[in-house]
């Protein structure tokens, strides 16, 4: 028995020894996806390292600043694991960046939802938090409950296609459809988290951000959903009410 124990330990540490990246890196359409997907981290990076950087200046609680960075933590990391083909550990991750960002956004208005256990409970709250009462905001919210869904689908192997295979060979094994659903997944959440920022933290990011930074996190969001967004924020600021 313990040879065979020995036998299959030598075959994982091969494995482990020679795995590389470096053919994932060099094929074309690998390289335009994590180019396209790095862009939009990189835009909620350079937001969120701005708020910490001006965390005197604009009061935001420091616990709340935890779980902003927490967001990209979790972002960073599922990208990572889909990089390497581990497409569970991937959704499970993402999963876990939108409910830490409804938690962070819902903070605002009430610090005790870091306590919040249910997370039908935190869902419910966030449909009537004011930072997803707008429009744009609610199609937001409802766009990232339904992934969060999803994924839990995924995470709890909830049908045959999330079941994925046990070797260590085909853990890391690439799957075109996996793949294309985590990507489709990841730039859905990340356009919609960044949107929604660009939304409640618009006097911040125009009023305390660096010039460059301003532009960097704008280029995260696309064209047509940042129009729709800046649309309704100017709405929303040319109908509040004249002191």
């Amino acid at each position: 028995m313990k040879k065979e124990i020995y036998e299959s330990y030598k075959e994982m540490a091969v494995f482990l020894s020679g795995y590389r990246l470096k053919n994932t890196l060099e094929d074309s359409t690998f390289t335009q996806s994590s180019k396209s997907l790095h862009k939009k981290l990189f835009s909620l990076l350079i937001f969120v390292g701005e708020l910490d950087n001006e965390n005197d200046d604009i009061s935001v609680d420091a616990l709340q600043m935890q779980y902003f960075k927490e967001i990209v933590s979790d972002l960073v990391l599922s990208f990572f694991c889909w990089t390497t083909c581990t497409y569970k550990p991937a959704s499970l991750q993402l999963r876990s960046a939108i409910e830490n960002f409804i938690r962070t956004m819902l903070f605002n208005s009430n610090p005790n939802v870091i306590a919040i256990k249910n997370v039908f409970q935190l869902f419910d709250d966030a449909k009537i938090d004011i930072s997803f009462s707008s429009k744009p905001c609610s199609h937001s919210f409802d766009l990232l409950h339904q992934i969060y869904i999803d994924l839990c689908g995924f995470v709890h192997s909830s049908s045959d296609r999330h079941i994925q295979n046990i070797s260590f060979s085909q853990v890391v094994a690439f799957d075109g459809t996996f793949s294309s659903e985590y990507i489709r997944n990841f730039e859905t959440v990340l356009n919609n988290i960044l949107a929604v920022l660009y939304f409640n933290y618009y006097g911040f990011i125009f009023e305390n951000m660096h010039e460059l930074n301003i532009s960097l996190f704008l280029d995260g969001i696309p064209k047509s959903l940042k129009k729709t967004f800046y649309d309704a924020k100017m709405s929303e600021i040319n109908n509040r009410p004249v002191r």
